[in-house]
């Protein structure tokens, strides 16, 4: 299937044709570079972290051990899921093209007095290639409401598989299609530039983008219920394992 036209909203095909070639990466790096204070602190975005990492921690406990896991957290952000996270595992690096919302991860971290060993970000543009992130391999891989903003999911989803250890587990968390910002064509208006996948993504969707990527054992379900300008959302958490 091909995802890139299969979740545009039909009375917007006039975007389409420019689609192809715009720089979703630079517009998101643009966009979220502007909005990270803000981000950090908007009530409904560190609610849906809580309640998008106590719903992947109780549906998956299996991937989390206090004492080994090493979390590589992608599209981070200003590092509200890593925060509701880092008490459950033994670390997380956090990656972001966002260079201000690196800057806010960090600014966190030194405040509560973490060992950057232990947690940090860095801001960068992974693509795969051997020698990235210094060859290190990850226990778990986590995505937080970020797929819907990448161009590419299965390039994408690929590149994350590379940075997994065999036997560990890509988790990411989305909009389900039924109640996503898709359905309101002004919000739509508004983040075209940044949001290619206008719906989320279902689980069929899911599990064919994780299966392509020669992930195994997809699972998928219900998250949480968030709110977003007044907008019901509601979020799936799907994991899949490194063969």
């Amino acid at each position: 299937m091909d995802h890139h036209h299969h979740h545009h909203h039909h009375e917007h095909h006039h975007h389409d044709a420019g689609k192809e070639h715009s720089d979703f990466a630079g517009a998101n790096e643009a966009y979220f570079d502007a909005g990270a204070e803000k981000n950090d602190v908007q009530p409904e975005w560190v609610k849906l972290a809580h309640d998008a990492v106590e719903a992947i921690l109780k549906a998956y406990p299996e991937s989390f051990d206090k004492d080994k896991t090493q979390v590589l957290d992608f599209a981070c952000g200003t590092g509200l899921v890593s925060r509701e996270l880092f008490p459950h595992v033994n670390s997380i690096l956090g990656i972001d093209i966002s260079q201000a919302s690196v800057d806010v991860y960090n600014r966190h971290v030194t405040e509560q007095g973490i060992s950057p060993e232990k947690l940090k970000a860095v801001k960068t543009l992974l693509k795969g290639e051997d020698g990235e992130l210094d060859g290190n391999k990850y226990d778990v891989v986590v995505c937080t409401a970020a797929y819907h903003h990448f161009d590419d999911v299965n390039d994408i989803t690929r590149i994350l598989a590379s940075f997994i250890k065999p036997g560990g587990s890509l988790v990411i968390t989305d909009t389900m299609p039924e109640a996503s910002i898709g359905s309101a064509p002004e919000m739509y208006e508004r983040v075209a530039h940044v949001v290619p996948h206008q719906h989320g993504f279902t689980e069929e969707q899911t599990r064919a983008i994780f299966e392509k990527a020669g992930l195994k054992d997809v699972d998928y379900r219900f998250g949480a219920d968030a709110s977003y300008e007044g907008r019901k959302l509601t979020f799936f958490i799907a994991r899949a394992i490194k063969k």
